[in-house]
Protein backbone atom coordinates (compact mmCIF):
# COMPACT_ATOMS: atom_id res chain seq x y z
CA UNK A 1 0.00 0.00 0.00
CA UNK A 2 0.95 3.74 -0.06
CA UNK A 3 3.99 5.06 2.24
CA UNK A 4 2.97 8.43 3.70
CA UNK A 5 5.99 10.33 4.27
CA UNK A 6 6.18 13.71 6.57
CA UNK A 7 9.05 15.69 5.19
CA UNK A 8 11.84 17.26 7.90
CA UNK A 9 12.24 20.77 7.10
CA UNK A 10 15.89 20.07 8.16
CA UNK A 11 17.45 17.55 6.76
CA UNK A 12 14.69 15.56 4.54
CA UNK A 13 13.17 12.20 5.26
CA UNK A 14 14.90 8.92 4.53
CA UNK A 15 12.89 5.85 3.87
CA UNK A 16 13.20 2.44 2.46
CA UNK A 17 11.83 0.78 -0.94
CA UNK A 18 9.30 -1.21 0.97
CA UNK A 19 6.15 0.69 0.01
CA UNK A 20 4.07 -0.09 -3.72
CA UNK A 21 3.82 4.17 -3.70
CA UNK A 22 4.36 7.01 -1.86
CA UNK A 23 2.92 9.31 -0.80
CA UNK A 24 4.07 13.07 0.51
CA UNK A 25 2.05 14.66 3.05
CA UNK A 26 2.51 17.48 4.72
CA UNK A 27 3.80 20.98 4.85
CA UNK A 28 6.11 22.13 1.64
CA UNK A 29 9.91 21.74 2.66
CA UNK A 30 12.63 19.30 1.41
CA UNK A 31 12.65 15.69 0.53
CA UNK A 32 15.43 13.66 0.29
CA UNK A 33 15.64 9.88 -1.43
CA UNK A 34 18.31 8.16 0.52
CA UNK A 35 18.06 4.54 0.23
CA UNK A 36 20.17 2.61 2.75
CA UNK A 37 22.33 1.23 0.05
CA UNK A 38 22.41 4.12 -2.65
CA UNK A 39 19.82 1.99 -5.04
CA UNK A 40 17.04 3.31 -7.18
CA UNK A 41 14.03 3.17 -5.86
CA UNK A 42 11.29 1.61 -7.73
CA UNK A 43 7.73 2.95 -6.95
CA UNK A 44 4.24 2.35 -8.56
CA UNK A 45 3.90 5.98 -7.75
CA UNK A 46 4.54 8.96 -6.74
CA UNK A 47 1.47 11.70 -5.05
CA UNK A 48 2.93 15.12 -3.63
CA UNK A 49 -0.33 16.06 -1.84
CA UNK A 50 0.30 19.52 -0.59
CA UNK A 51 2.65 22.31 -1.24
CA UNK A 52 6.47 23.46 -2.37
CA UNK A 53 8.29 20.34 -1.80
CA UNK A 54 11.94 20.08 -3.16
CA UNK A 55 13.15 16.97 -4.04
CA UNK A 56 16.41 15.63 -4.09
CA UNK A 57 18.38 12.43 -4.47
CA UNK A 58 21.22 12.45 -1.67
CA UNK A 59 23.92 9.94 -3.66
CA UNK A 60 22.39 9.95 -7.56
CA UNK A 61 18.87 7.17 -6.92
CA UNK A 62 17.17 6.91 -9.40
CA UNK A 63 12.95 7.42 -8.53
CA UNK A 64 11.44 4.34 -11.06
CA UNK A 65 7.85 4.90 -11.65
CA UNK A 66 7.00 1.27 -12.49
CA UNK A 67 4.82 0.36 -15.82
CA UNK A 68 1.45 2.06 -15.38
CA UNK A 69 2.53 4.57 -12.59
CA UNK A 70 1.97 7.95 -11.81
CA UNK A 71 3.42 11.21 -10.75
CA UNK A 72 0.69 13.08 -9.30
CA UNK A 73 0.34 16.70 -7.60
CA UNK A 74 -3.37 17.13 -5.34
CA UNK A 75 -2.98 20.62 -4.46
CA UNK A 76 -0.35 22.93 -5.38
CA UNK A 77 -1.44 26.39 -5.14
CA UNK A 78 0.65 28.83 -6.83
CA UNK A 79 4.07 27.55 -4.80
CA UNK A 80 6.05 25.33 -7.39
CA UNK A 81 7.25 21.69 -6.41
CA UNK A 82 10.65 21.23 -7.78
CA UNK A 83 12.26 17.80 -8.96
CA UNK A 84 16.23 19.37 -7.78
CA UNK A 85 19.20 19.49 -9.78
CA UNK A 86 20.85 16.10 -9.32
CA UNK A 87 17.56 14.55 -9.43
CA UNK A 88 16.19 11.56 -11.42
CA UNK A 89 13.09 10.24 -12.44
CA UNK A 90 12.75 7.27 -14.82
CA UNK A 91 9.50 5.47 -16.56
CA UNK A 92 9.97 1.87 -16.92
CA UNK A 93 11.33 -0.91 -15.42
CA UNK A 94 12.14 -1.80 -19.05
CA UNK A 95 13.40 0.10 -21.69
CA UNK A 96 10.55 0.30 -23.68
CA UNK A 97 6.96 -1.06 -24.19
CA UNK A 98 5.77 0.41 -20.65
CA UNK A 99 3.65 3.25 -20.12
CA UNK A 100 3.58 6.52 -17.54
CA UNK A 101 1.65 9.43 -16.60
CA UNK A 102 2.12 12.78 -14.43
CA UNK A 103 -1.58 14.17 -13.39
CA UNK A 104 -1.86 17.09 -11.40
CA UNK A 105 -5.38 18.07 -10.12
CA UNK A 106 -5.66 21.76 -9.28
CA UNK A 107 -5.33 24.73 -10.76
CA UNK A 108 -2.34 26.57 -10.41
CA UNK A 109 -0.45 23.30 -10.06
CA UNK A 110 3.53 23.49 -11.19
CA UNK A 111 5.76 20.56 -11.49
CA UNK A 112 9.05 21.40 -12.12
CA UNK A 113 12.12 19.22 -13.12
CA UNK A 114 15.48 20.49 -12.60
CA UNK A 115 17.02 17.62 -13.04
CA UNK A 116 16.80 14.27 -15.87
CA UNK A 117 13.24 12.91 -17.08
CA UNK A 118 14.33 9.81 -19.02
CA UNK A 119 11.04 7.48 -20.45
CA UNK A 120 13.32 5.44 -21.96
CA UNK A 121 11.44 3.75 -25.37
CA UNK A 122 8.54 3.89 -23.06
CA UNK A 123 5.24 6.49 -23.04
CA UNK A 124 4.08 8.78 -21.08
CA UNK A 125 1.07 10.89 -20.80
CA UNK A 126 0.88 14.18 -19.16
CA UNK A 127 -2.58 15.31 -17.95
CA UNK A 128 -4.57 16.65 -15.75
CA UNK A 129 -7.24 15.36 -13.11
CA UNK A 130 -10.06 16.99 -15.48
CA UNK A 131 -8.84 14.21 -17.93
CA UNK A 132 -12.16 11.95 -19.19
CA UNK A 133 -10.33 10.24 -21.83
CA UNK A 134 -10.95 6.90 -19.29
CA UNK A 135 -7.29 6.44 -18.53
CA UNK A 136 -7.66 5.35 -14.87
CA UNK A 137 -6.50 8.57 -12.94
CA UNK A 138 -7.20 7.84 -9.31
CA UNK A 139 -4.94 9.28 -6.01
CA UNK A 140 -2.76 7.26 -4.22
CA UNK A 141 -3.49 8.63 -0.87
CA UNK A 142 -6.66 7.23 -0.24
CA UNK A 143 -7.92 5.93 -3.57
CA UNK A 144 -10.09 8.40 -4.44
CA UNK A 145 -10.98 10.18 -8.07
CA UNK A 146 -9.63 13.26 -9.00
CA UNK A 147 -11.74 16.19 -9.17
CA UNK A 148 -13.17 16.64 -12.66
CA UNK A 149 -15.22 19.86 -12.33
CA UNK A 150 -11.99 21.98 -11.20
CA UNK A 151 -11.16 24.76 -13.29
CA UNK A 152 -7.69 23.55 -14.80
CA UNK A 153 -6.13 26.32 -16.91
CA UNK A 154 -3.05 27.08 -15.76
CA UNK A 155 -1.56 23.34 -14.74
CA UNK A 156 2.29 23.68 -15.59
CA UNK A 157 4.54 21.23 -16.37
CA UNK A 158 7.86 22.27 -16.74
CA UNK A 159 11.40 20.95 -17.33
CA UNK A 160 14.32 22.89 -16.86
CA UNK A 161 16.89 20.23 -17.73
CA UNK A 162 17.61 17.08 -19.19
CA UNK A 163 14.48 15.25 -21.14
CA UNK A 164 15.95 11.22 -22.11
CA UNK A 165 14.68 8.81 -24.05
CA UNK A 166 12.60 7.93 -27.54
CA UNK A 167 9.20 7.20 -26.40
CA UNK A 168 6.52 9.02 -27.32
CA UNK A 169 4.81 11.85 -25.08
CA UNK A 170 0.95 12.75 -25.49
CA UNK A 171 -0.44 16.01 -23.47
CA UNK A 172 -4.02 16.25 -22.88
CA UNK A 173 -6.88 17.69 -21.43
CA UNK A 174 -5.45 20.92 -19.10
CA UNK A 175 -1.79 20.02 -19.15
CA UNK A 176 0.69 23.19 -20.29
CA UNK A 177 4.34 21.84 -20.90
CA UNK A 178 7.17 23.75 -20.24
CA UNK A 179 10.25 23.03 -22.19
CA UNK A 180 13.03 25.02 -21.13
CA UNK A 181 16.50 23.42 -22.01
CA UNK A 182 18.17 22.07 -25.09
CA UNK A 183 17.08 17.91 -25.66
CA UNK A 184 17.84 17.63 -29.22
CA UNK A 185 20.60 15.75 -28.22
CA UNK A 186 18.70 13.42 -25.91
CA UNK A 187 15.23 13.19 -26.96
CA UNK A 188 14.17 11.80 -30.37
CA UNK A 189 10.07 11.05 -29.19
CA UNK A 190 7.72 11.88 -30.87
CA UNK A 191 4.76 15.04 -28.94
CA UNK A 192 1.04 14.44 -29.72
CA UNK A 193 -0.90 17.12 -28.29
CA UNK A 194 -4.60 16.06 -27.86
CA UNK A 195 -7.06 18.47 -26.98
CA UNK A 196 -10.81 18.61 -27.15
CA UNK A 197 -11.62 16.35 -23.86
CA UNK A 198 -14.12 17.26 -22.19
CA UNK A 199 -14.52 18.07 -18.12
CA UNK A 200 -17.35 17.34 -15.94
CA UNK A 201 -18.50 20.68 -16.15
CA UNK A 202 -18.25 20.34 -20.61
CA UNK A 203 -15.70 22.68 -21.20
CA UNK A 204 -13.14 22.23 -23.55
CA UNK A 205 -10.01 22.10 -22.78
CA UNK A 206 -6.46 23.44 -24.24
CA UNK A 207 -3.38 21.46 -23.82
CA UNK A 208 -0.43 23.18 -24.77
CA UNK A 209 3.20 22.19 -25.74
CA UNK A 210 5.69 25.39 -25.01
CA UNK A 211 8.82 25.31 -26.87
CA UNK A 212 10.73 27.88 -24.81
CA UNK A 213 14.49 26.86 -26.13
CA UNK A 214 16.42 25.99 -29.38
CA UNK A 215 16.25 21.88 -29.55
CA UNK A 216 13.45 22.07 -26.35
CA UNK A 217 11.54 19.13 -28.36
CA UNK A 218 14.16 17.22 -29.36
CA UNK A 219 14.18 15.47 -32.24
CA UNK A 220 11.04 13.83 -33.21
CA UNK A 221 7.74 15.17 -34.44
CA UNK A 222 5.23 17.10 -33.10
CA UNK A 223 1.30 16.26 -34.12
CA UNK A 224 -1.80 18.82 -32.87
CA UNK A 225 -4.79 16.40 -32.82
CA UNK A 226 -8.30 17.53 -31.74
CA UNK A 227 -10.04 20.47 -30.92
CA UNK A 228 -7.73 23.24 -29.18
CA UNK A 229 -4.47 21.75 -29.35
CA UNK A 230 -1.41 23.64 -29.26
CA UNK A 231 2.22 24.68 -29.63
CA UNK A 232 3.26 27.82 -28.42
CA UNK A 233 7.07 28.61 -29.90
CA UNK A 234 9.10 31.37 -27.44
CA UNK A 235 10.85 34.95 -28.79
CA UNK A 236 14.16 34.09 -30.21
CA UNK A 237 13.41 29.98 -30.68
CA UNK A 238 13.81 28.16 -33.77
CA UNK A 239 11.93 25.30 -34.29
CA UNK A 240 13.48 22.34 -37.12
CA UNK A 241 10.56 20.03 -36.07
CA UNK A 242 7.72 18.94 -38.01
CA UNK A 243 4.88 19.75 -37.28
CA UNK A 244 1.12 18.44 -38.34
CA UNK A 245 -2.36 19.81 -37.53
CA UNK A 246 -4.73 16.58 -38.07
CA UNK A 247 -7.85 16.72 -39.88
CA UNK A 248 -10.13 16.10 -36.64
CA UNK A 249 -12.27 19.21 -36.59
CA UNK A 250 -11.52 21.61 -34.26
CA UNK A 251 -9.37 25.04 -33.70
CA UNK A 252 -5.48 23.97 -33.79
CA UNK A 253 -2.64 26.48 -33.28
CA UNK A 254 1.10 26.87 -33.92
CA UNK A 255 1.71 30.63 -32.17
CA UNK A 256 4.85 32.46 -32.66
CA UNK A 257 5.51 34.30 -29.43
CA UNK A 258 8.34 36.85 -30.44
CA UNK A 259 8.63 40.06 -30.74
CA UNK A 260 10.85 41.26 -33.71
CA UNK A 261 12.00 37.65 -35.82
CA UNK A 262 11.56 34.15 -35.83
CA UNK A 263 13.14 31.23 -38.18
CA UNK A 264 10.76 27.94 -38.67
CA UNK A 265 12.87 25.86 -40.20
CA UNK A 266 10.57 22.22 -39.49
CA UNK A 267 7.85 21.08 -42.23
CA UNK A 268 4.60 21.51 -41.19
CA UNK A 269 2.15 19.84 -42.60
CA UNK A 270 -2.14 20.48 -42.49
CA UNK A 271 -4.25 17.70 -42.74
CA UNK A 272 -7.22 20.09 -41.39
CA UNK A 273 -9.76 20.26 -44.59
CA UNK A 274 -11.30 23.16 -43.10
CA UNK A 275 -8.92 25.38 -43.25
CA UNK A 276 -10.12 28.13 -40.58
CA UNK A 277 -9.28 25.48 -38.15
CA UNK A 278 -5.67 25.21 -38.77
CA UNK A 279 -4.43 28.21 -37.09
CA UNK A 280 -0.72 30.16 -37.97
CA UNK A 281 -1.08 32.66 -34.91
CA UNK A 282 1.56 35.65 -35.00
CA UNK A 283 0.24 37.81 -32.40
CA UNK A 284 3.15 40.70 -31.91
CA UNK A 285 2.62 42.93 -34.43
CA UNK A 286 6.49 43.17 -34.66
CA UNK A 287 7.61 39.75 -34.95
CA UNK A 288 8.23 38.45 -38.18
CA UNK A 289 7.97 34.12 -38.78
CA UNK A 290 9.81 33.03 -41.51
CA UNK A 291 8.88 29.66 -42.75
CA UNK A 292 11.48 28.09 -44.58
CA UNK A 293 10.21 24.52 -44.39
CA UNK A 294 8.09 22.74 -46.70
CA UNK A 295 4.09 23.42 -46.39
CA UNK A 296 2.49 20.60 -47.36
CA UNK A 297 -0.90 18.29 -46.77
CA UNK A 298 -4.19 17.56 -47.61
CA UNK A 299 -5.29 20.46 -45.76
CA UNK A 300 -5.29 24.79 -45.37
CA UNK A 301 -4.64 26.79 -43.33
CA UNK A 302 -5.32 30.95 -41.70
CA UNK A 303 -2.87 33.11 -41.09
CA UNK A 304 -4.56 35.04 -37.84
CA UNK A 305 -2.61 37.89 -35.58
CA UNK A 306 -1.16 40.87 -36.31
CA UNK A 307 2.50 39.55 -37.22
CA UNK A 308 3.98 38.58 -40.61
CA UNK A 309 4.48 35.44 -42.02
CA UNK A 310 6.95 35.00 -45.17
CA UNK A 311 6.95 31.97 -47.37
CA UNK A 312 10.99 31.19 -48.47
CA UNK A 313 10.41 27.13 -49.29
CA UNK A 314 10.09 26.80 -53.22
CA UNK A 315 8.43 23.33 -52.76
CA UNK A 316 5.54 24.31 -50.56
CA UNK A 317 2.47 22.26 -52.12
CA UNK A 318 -0.36 23.18 -54.19
CA UNK A 319 -2.49 21.33 -51.64
CA UNK A 320 -1.24 23.73 -49.15
CA UNK A 321 -1.01 26.97 -50.29
CA UNK A 322 -4.60 26.37 -52.61
CA UNK A 323 -6.69 27.11 -49.07
CA UNK A 324 -4.59 29.60 -47.39
CA UNK A 325 -6.96 31.95 -45.66
CA UNK A 326 -5.39 35.46 -44.58
CA UNK A 327 -7.29 36.97 -41.68
CA UNK A 328 -5.39 39.28 -40.19
CA UNK A 329 -1.71 40.59 -40.77
CA UNK A 330 0.62 40.34 -43.50
CA UNK A 331 1.37 37.20 -45.69
CA UNK A 332 4.49 37.47 -47.92
CA UNK A 333 5.90 35.29 -50.78
CA UNK A 334 9.49 35.60 -50.92
CA UNK A 335 10.80 32.86 -53.21
CA UNK A 336 9.43 31.89 -56.52
CA UNK A 337 7.52 28.83 -56.11
CA UNK A 338 6.81 29.83 -52.11
CA UNK A 339 2.76 29.96 -52.85
CA UNK A 340 2.92 27.31 -55.88
CA UNK A 341 0.18 29.20 -58.18
CA UNK A 342 -2.51 28.37 -54.28
CA UNK A 343 -5.01 30.64 -54.47
CA UNK A 344 -4.70 33.13 -50.92
CA UNK A 345 -8.28 33.94 -49.57
CA UNK A 346 -7.99 37.28 -47.84
CA UNK A 347 -10.27 37.70 -45.19
CA UNK A 348 -10.64 40.41 -43.01
CA UNK A 349 -7.45 42.33 -44.73
CA UNK A 350 -7.76 46.08 -45.02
Amino acid sequence: GAQTVDEDDAGGTPYGQGADSLVVDGAGGDITINTSDDSDIVVTGFELAQDAYDILSADGEAIVIADGGQISVLDNSTAPTDFEEGSIIRFGTDVTGQTGIIVMEDNNDILSFRGTVDIQGNSLLITSGTDTSGVNLTQLLDGADFDRSDSDEDIRFQATSSLVGTGDITVTAEANVQLLADNSSTFSGNWFVVGGILDDTTNIQSPRIFALANGSLGTGTVTLDNTNAEIRIGDGVTVDNQITMTDTGGNKFIQWDGFTSQVHTGNIISEEIAEQNAHLLVQNEANTVTLSGQLSGAGGYEKIGAGTIILTNPNNSADATDNFRISDGTLVIAADGAGNGGFMDLRGVD
